[in-house]
């Protein structure tokens, strides 16, 4: 038995989300060649903004809003280390975006 919907919630149309599946894989693709044809050509600094701008894209697409609770006022330090508590595939984006 499936559990109801809450009020305020309605599934979203078929037709919906096939476009939206339809630019997420394009942007899958794109984001593919990339790395295939861009990354061996650019240093480390560029590489990161492209997958940070990317990655941003890919949650605007999907409707996905990371929100940070805390952040260190004088950015991250060198030689760190995130440890993620990985419940979905999209904590890595959520990560990379920010």
């Amino acid at each position: 038995m499936t559990p109801p919907l809450l009020p305020f919630h309605r599934p979203t149309p078929l037709p919906a989300r096939l476009v939206r599946l339809a630019r997420v894989a394009a942007h899958v693709v794109g984001g593919l060649s990339t790395t295939v044809f861009v990354f061996p050509w650019i240093g480390p600094p560029k590489k990161q903004a492209l997958i940070r701008k990317w990655s941003r894209q890919l949650l605007q697409m999907l409707r996905v809003e990371p929100r940070v609770l805390w952040r260190h006022d004088s950015g991250i330090p060198g030689n760190v280390l995130i440890v993620a508590n990985h419940i979905s595939w999209l904590d890595i984006f959520v990560l990379d975006a920010l």
